[in-house]
């Protein structure tokens, strides 16, 4: 089956940059923190930075395509193809002349551009301010692909291009009314009259309403109908005068009042309405937790539209419709403040960016959508944004991880209010005792012991397990792998 080609950028040492140029010429793309033969990705045994070429190692496939900024020369970036994966084609060899980049990966040079060229956009110039040696670039790949084949800007054909510092009309209209005006506004664009209006915008408006039924190409449109807050739903649409569509339409809230089955219910019991095949969709441009997404699609019956979805939708779109392009760069936006986790050292992420890192977490831990789950933790200090997993039952109490914004901590549910004291201090004294048997660094006590039925009882301090420079994600997610042994073991 074949694999979707993704874009990455690759920051080398800028002061050995000819000695790159040199090697990628013949091939090899080198990267650096690789002075000791420990450093072998393939056998890493001697870190001192060499784990954080492990994503790179573990992410790139052939045919993957990278942007290595300060190769050949200082205002230039190279173009570079993965012509293996490479955690298969990668081999270590310390060059003599160097002392340092043992790191090779089977590349091969695509072409050179002067970072200030014509045909490099605004968006993908400004990317290169990422610090980190090595991040995601998909989000612009239909620039770096126009790059590649010499289409300057002015010429693109999609969305993903019209990059400008105009002001966005979604930067001011940031309420869910304001985006149910836009939702509405798209359903009616895939009407056939008005395709003669603007085509592009016309054909996007249809790939809009295919994904919100869930339909393929194959699918045709012939007539849309929309209902703004019918009975307080959303939006409602009729198309086709066979096929009903409710949306519940979120910005960062979630739903209440047992809304969405009270839509379905009332849509199945109106005469115009209840023979009709319907769809309902829950689309949300903010985050959102796992657990509550698969509750929705699973209890509810509502399919999910997320934020990607809609980028995905919406970068086909070849118009440049001002409205568009202001929503899709929102959106970008949005996308790219969740993602700042990833290049952001952790005492500049943002409300945005932990939302990011816990919804990392869900995928890559083994998350119970029934009882583990991120949300907002309410204090007398103003709360924070919680993520908690990994319960396991003990005699006495529940023990479980809970991150806070920051620390990470080691919590038990207890009930038993006579002997709560005791089974609270029990397990402390127990967690922190055996931590050092499982490699856990720096296990402490809170600064102060709580006595309700939720207490933490240990705490990973913020700076012991990510650090103070841009987070090594492999190796906190393998530290919290450690913890979870520990709890596991108890």
């Amino acid at each position: 089956m074949e694999t979707k080609k993704h874009y990455w950028g690759y920051r080398i040492c800028n002061e050995a940059s000819s000695f790159f140029y040199e090697e990628l010429k013949e091939g090899r793309l080198r990267q650096g923190w690789g002075y000791n033969s420990g450093q072998d990705l393939r056998c890493l045994t001697y870190d001192e930075g060499a784990r954080k070429n492990l994503r790179m190692f573990e992410e790139v496939k052939k045919g993957d395509i990278l942007l290595v900024p300060r190769i050949p020369s200082w205002e230039d970036f190279s173009i570079v193809e993965a012509t293996e994966d490479w955690n298969e084609g990668y081999t270590f060899d310390i060059p003599k002349e160097q002392n340092d980049f043992g790191h090779i990966f089977p590349a091969r040079f695509v072409k050179a551009i002067n970072r200030y060229s014509p045909i490099v956009s605004d968006a993908v110039r400004s990317s290169f301010h990422c610090v980190q040696r090595f991040w995601s670039m998909d989000t612009y790949c239909n620039s770096i692909e126009n790059i590649i084949n010499g289409v300057e800007p002015a010429t693109y054909t999609t969305i993903d291009t019209c990059e400008n510092n105009t002001p966005n009309i979604f930067d001011f209209a940031t309420s869910e009314l304001s985006q149910d005006a836009f939702l509405l506004w798209m359903l009616n664009w895939a009407n056939p009259e008005n395709k003669d209006y603007d085509d592009d915008l016309y054909r996007t408006a249809q790939k809009f309403v295919r994904l919100l039924l869930g339909k393929d190409e194959s699918f045709q449109i012939r007539s849309v109908k929309t209902y703004k807050q019918l009975k307080n739903i959303d939006v409602f649409a009729v198309i086709n005068d066979n096929h009903s569509l409710i949306i519940e339409d979120k910005v960062n809230t979630g739903t209440h009042d047992n809304q969405l089955k009270r839509y379905k219910e009332w849509v199945s019991m109106q005469n115009d309405f209840r023979d009709l095949e319907a769809s309902c969709v829950y689309l949300k441009t903010g985050n959102e937790s796992l657990s509550y997404l698969k509750r929705i699609k699973e209890e509810e019956g509502y399919n999910i539209i997320m934020r990607k979805d809609l980028i995905e939708i919406l970068k086909t779109n070849i118009s440049h419709n001002n409205i568009v392009v202001d929503f899709y760069h929102h959106l970008k936006e949005l996308e790219e403040h969740t993602n700042s986790y990833e290049y952001l050292g952790v005492n500049n992420w943002s409300w945005d960016a932990w939302q990011g890192f816990y919804m990392e977490l869900e995928q890559r831990l083994e998350i119970n959508v029934k009882t583990d789950a991120w949300f907002y933790v309410s204090n007398p200090n103003g709360g924070f944004l919680g993520f908690c997993w990994h319960w396991k039952s003990l005699p006495d109490c529940r023990i479980y991880l809970q991150f806070e914004q920051g620390p990470l901590c080691i919590k038990i549910e207890c009930y038993e209010e006579q002997n709560r004291s005791n089974i609270r201090n029990f397990w402390s004294e127990k967690v922190i005792e055996k931590s050092k048997e499982y490699g856990v660094k720096n296990v402490i006590r809170p600064n102060r012991f709580g006595n309700g039925a939720y207490m933490t009882i240990a705490v990973i301090p913020t700076y012991d397990l990510f650090g103070d420079s841009i987070v090594d994600l492999n190796r906190v997610i393998s530290d919290i792998h450690k913890i979870e042994r520990l709890l596991d073991n108890l």
